[in-house]
């Protein structure tokens, strides 16, 4: 959501469509960044619908200069789901990937957008550009979507941290050509400083990641993941919230287990 416009309907708040009664009332909240480098308006997300306001939503500029809720990644995506969904949830249910096994058609992925791609390629080939710069990473989301650009935020997290164990190093390294002792007492030292950088590294690559769930609106990932086209089960009401969902019966799961395992073996 747009976080200008966030703020304004907190402090505002929302009455209701005679006016003359608040549905949401005002809410101050202390935005200070002398207490949070976050601002509490940033980062936050909800799922389209007509209950917001359609200023509340933020607005993407694309390249062919046309703005729209929705950047490139995220409407390739809907089009897939719509290609693939069941029929029930308004998708066409088409198995594409069966019918590329069938050779119906010859494949299915979609097309590189040339300056998008382009940019991408000068910005990883520019010696300037450091692997952690967010800049760089903001692109690939943007491009690649999150899975990707999840594994290009943790390549550069971890090659800025082995500036650390790489300096080091090379004074460790000295030493030994230095003194002509390939078995040098600081060696062992060294040993126990890579074991605790590698801790560290991965304690603080924890909170990195965290954080970047938050950014990308990805904390409740996994409760809000749509089942995946090829996902086949029963149509039941679900014991929770009585909706409708798809049931794959565990005795199903454990012979098709069974059977794979068998050929596998």
């Amino acid at each position: 959501l747009d976080p200008h416009k966030v703020k304004h309907y907190l402090e505002q708040g929302v009455k209701n469509e005679a006016g003359d009664a608040y549905i949401i009332k005002p809410v101050y909240i202390n935005e200070d960044p002398k207490y949070s480098p976050y601002s509490p308006f940033d980062h936050i997300f909800a799922k389209f619908g007509e209950e917001l306001p359609a200023d509340l939503y933020r607005v993407y500029e694309n390249d062919d200069h046309r703005s729209g809720l929705f950047n490139k990644y995220y409407r390739m995506k809907l089009i897939y789901y719509i290609l693939k969904g069941p029929e029930s949830k308004g998708g066409c249910d088409l198995e594409v990937d069966l019918l590329v096994f069938r050779k119906k058609i010859a494949a299915f992925y979609p097309l590189h957008d040339g300056n998008a791609s382009a940019d991408i390629q000068e910005r990883n080939a520019n010696m300037s550009e450091m692997p952690w710069d967010e800049g760089l990473e903001r692109n690939l989301r943007d491009y690649f979507g999150e899975k990707i650009a999840l594994y290009f935020v943790f390549m550069g997290h971890y090659s800025y941290w082995l500036i650390i164990p790489g300096i080091i190093g090379l004074i460790f390294q000295i030493i030994v050509f230095a003194t002509g002792n390939f078995s040098s007492s600081v060696l062992p030292f060294y040993s126990l400083l890579i074991t605790v950088w590698a801790i560290v590294m991965l304690e603080y690559w924890k909170r990195k990641e965290q954080l970047k769930a938050v950014d990308w609106g990805m904390t409740s990932f996994e409760d809000t993941e749509p089942d995946r086209p090829e996902f086949k089960g029963a149509l039941i009401r679900s014991y929770i919230d009585g909706e409708e969902t798809l049931y794959f019966s565990p005795d199903e799961f454990t012979s098709r287990f069974a059977s794979s395992q068998g050929v596998i073996l």
